[in-house]
């Protein structure tokens, strides 16, 4: 039977947790002592301090703080704590993001993988002197002979794959190892890395949204890009996704809007502002080439600490700040999830799982806030289960407000493709997309119904990119902006991809920003307009050939959900 359980999940802020551990390994190898590092878990730091790298002198020992954008440094004689170095930067001291890993000692400075900000910090007497611009995402920081090397694990990006044979996201992910002395001019060099992370002006300047707006929707689908439903030729084009075709004529979408992951294990900690740090970026890696998976077949230390394809956020992934939902409750935003956030790993897809889709076999926690204030009868990831029973039950539960929260947040997954199954009205795997196409449809057709509609704001877009091609890059995807305020017809060019959503979300809900991303990101103020159209959607009609509403069965699950982002199954998709 169901049941849900809140106890037993232990102090998150034990000795072992979040710590540096010091071995004796002079004989049989032995633990001295832990030390604690950064902040632990509390009232204001709702996620550990992540160390995420260590180096060492006679001296010293310095390890840095992914969460807390701080170095700890230990006194490497009598092992205690001395101090923190915060890196900060001019305008945005209130905000994580900047994301150190890897540390190196070069003399007497410090040299630090600044991950979020791709960058090596310098750090002389204590402080921070300047940063040195690197490739996407740097990792490690060595010293040999007077010269600084980086390996980035992201390299200069994937660029567009439609023209490549072999275009699957993960196989186009390169690293890149950049070589260079430490440069005479480290002021000029701190000032590209502000201007390319747009640092400076430390503050862009929004453009305006329309004071009326105060209610948000998100609703977040699965792996497409932008060129599979809007480029030349679509790959699910009108005749697959008519729905999605007339939101586009009817409102904003946009052309220049790129997913910040590759996968969907960093694609859903992005959506709900938890920016993926060094352990969701090396586990994800190692989980999806198979190497290190869920299991409760072994009693191997960590066997259940994988996430495998499964995308929310375990503790361990927290940021200082929190995420989305820890933001809106701390802001006093009232929300409803539904189907987010819940694709742990051990998940069990198979058969008879109504209505949710799925089981747990361990219990994992996760933010206090979005578990009370989630759906327990919408179904999360589960591509036996239609998108159209998805729309049904929220639907119904909405329909039991007298008032829609301040945010609703809606994962609709099923243009994520399977196996075609005709008995069930899914003869192609593009039956899947136009399941999804209609069902989102329905959606919009009720908010629009809904007396909210005349202050709401609803932002579509997919988890990643990587179930496609695109002819600009392999992460450009889809944009949705739906409003009485949205201006008809706008194909926005402006570059922005998931933190600017979110930054327009904030803006409406009148909160301040969660983190580095989401506070100098561009946001989507160009889709709207000054003058509303309260006309309600109507719902398009599906092309029976692809896609029947009708033999949509009820979720009985005759066979398990296949593999979330099998990457086996995505690479025989691209070739189709």
């Amino acid at each position: 039977p169901s049941r849900e359980s809140k106890a037993a999940l232990g102090d998150p802020n034990v000795q072992e947790s979040n710590s540096l551990c010091v071995l004796d390994v002079s004989a049989s190898p032995r633990v001295i002592t832990f030390i604690p590092t950064g902040l632990p878990f509390g009232r204001n730091t709702h996620g550990g301090s992540s160390p995420s790298g260590v180096a060492a002198n006679g001296e010293s020992i310095f390890v840095s703080n992914g969460h807390n954008d701080s170095i700890t440094v230990v006194n490497a004689k009598t092992l205690k704590r001395e101090r923190d170095i915060p890196i900060r930067l001019p305008g945005l001291e209130g905000y994580r993001g900047v994301l150190p890993i890897g540390l190196t000692i070069m003399g007497k400075r410090l040299l630090v993988a600044e991950a979020g900000i791709n960058a090596v910090g310098v750090i002389e007497d204590g402080k921070v002197t300047g940063h040195i611009p690197a490739a996407w995402f740097p990792t490690r920081v060595a010293v040999h002979n007077d010269t600084i090397y980086v390996a980035s694990a992201k390299g200069f990006g994937t660029g567009p794959n439609a023209n490549l044979k072999e275009s699957f996201q993960a196989d186009l992910r390169k690293g890149a190892v950049t070589v260079f002395p430490f440069p005479s001019d480290l002021g000029a060099q701190t000032d590209r890395v502000l201007a390319n992370n747009g640092f400076r002006p430390a503050q862009q300047t929004a453009g305006k949204l329309p004071e009326q707006l105060r209610n948000v929707v998100i609703i977040v689908k699965e792996n497409r890009t932008y060129d599979e439903l809007f480029g030349v030729g679509a790959r699910f084009g009108v005749k697959v996704t008519p729905n999605h075709h007339e939101m586009a004529r009817r409102w904003s979408s946009g052309a220049n809007f790129y997913a910040d992951s590759e996968v969907s294990v960093d694609g859903h900690h992005w959506l709900v502002g938890s920016y993926p740090d060094a352990w969701t970026e090396s586990s994800l890696m190692a989980s999806y080439g198979g190497q290190k998976n869920f299991r409760t077949s072994t009693t191997a230390p960590g066997r259940l600490l994988f996430a495998e394809s499964n995308s929310s956020v375990h503790p361990e992934e927290q940021p200082e700040n929190g995420t989305l939902w820890h933001h809106l409750e701390r802001n006093k935003i009232s929300f409803r999830n539904f189907g987010e956030g819940f694709e742990l790993a051990g998940v069990d897809e198979g058969e008879g799982l109504k209505p949710t889709g799925a089981r747990f076999q361990t219990n994992i926690p996760m933010p206090d806030p979005l578990f009370r204030n989630t759906s327990r009868t919408y179904a999360q990831y589960n591509n036996n289960i239609p998108d159209q029973y998805r729309a049904s039950q929220l639907i119904a539960e909405l329909k039991t407000m007298k008032e829609l929260p301040r945010l609703i947040f809606v994962h609709l997954p099923n243009d994520h493709t399977a196996k075609p199954r005709p008995q069930d009205g899914y003869p192609t795997i593009a039956s899947y997309v136009a399941d999804n196409d209609y069902a989102l449809g329905r959606i919009m057709e009720y908010l629009t119904r809904r007396p909210e509609w005349k202050q709401t704001a609803v932002f579509v877009t997919e988890d990643d990119a990587q179930g496609g091609v695109d002819s600009v890059d392999s992460h450009r995807t889809v944009l949705l902006v739906a409003s009485p305020y949205a201006r008809p017809g706008y194909l926005s060019r402006r570059h922005s991809s998931f933190p600017g959503m979110l930054k327009t979300a904030f803006r409406i809900l009148r909160i301040p920003p969660l983190n580095l991303y989401d506070a100098v990101a561009s946001d989507l103020s160009d889709s709207f307009s000054d003058k509303p159209d309260l006309k309600p959607f109507d719902l398009q009609p599906a092309d029976l050939s692809v896609f029947d509403p009708a033999r949509a069965k009820e979720p009985k699950d005759p066979l398990p959900s296949e593999r979330m982002d099998d990457p086996n199954v995505l690479r025989r998709q691209h070739r189709k």
